[in-house]
């Protein structure tokens, strides 16, 4: 013999404000105790990677102008070593301005930039492609912590819409035993 099927519930019994709140308060406790709530949260990861993603391209620019003027030094440094041994140095400087105000501005440059003694064009290529490497990661890791916040955005927008419309449900059988 078959069993009755229970009988559906009917929304008249289930207090939707206990509901709601429990899911809240679940929600609550799950945002607390996750990372990042210890880590400052989400715009705390999202700023940190941003900050280390913008001293990458800065270092990026600088050892680029590094690489720009060692190469204008290394190229006119015989010119300029010819200038400095010549005779009439007003004949040779008339014949090659150019050219020596541009190494005379790349050794400035290179100065300023704290390439002195100039380094090896290997090595600097070698940390430019790290660089390039760690500039990738880091904007990978941007976009993943940009998601992540959206998403911890929304969990906060949703725990804080549960909690106002747990407040503002009046029971039907609530409501009734206002009215007597």
């Amino acid at each position: 013999m078959r069993m009755p099927a229970e009988p559906a519930r009917s929304h008249e019994n289930v207090d939707f404000r206990r509901i709601h709140r429990k899911e809240a308060a679940t929600t609550t406790v799950m945002v607390a105790q996750s990372s990042y709530r210890r880590g400052g949260g989400p715009p705390a990861a999202t700023a940190r990677v941003k900050a280390d993603l913008r001293a990458t391209e800065k270092e990026m620019e600088r050892l680029t102008l590094t690489m720009k003027h060692a190469a204008t030094y290394r190229q006119l440094r015989p010119l300029y070593e010819e200038y400095r041994q010549s005779k009439d140095k007003e004949k040779f400087l008339r014949g090659h301005e150019g050219e020596i105000i541009l190494f005379e501005a790349a050794a400035r440059e290179l100065k300023r930039l704290d390439a002195v003694p100039l380094p090896a064009t290997k090595r600097l290529r070698a940390e430019m492609d790290e660089l390039t490497a760690r500039r990738t990661a880091l904007q990978s890791e941007y976009k993943k912590a940009q998601r992540e916040e959206r998403e911890y955005d929304t969990l906060n927008q949703n725990v804080r819409i549960l909690l106002e419309r747990s407040e503002d449900v009046v029971l039907p059988k609530e409501r009734s035993n206002e009215l007597e």
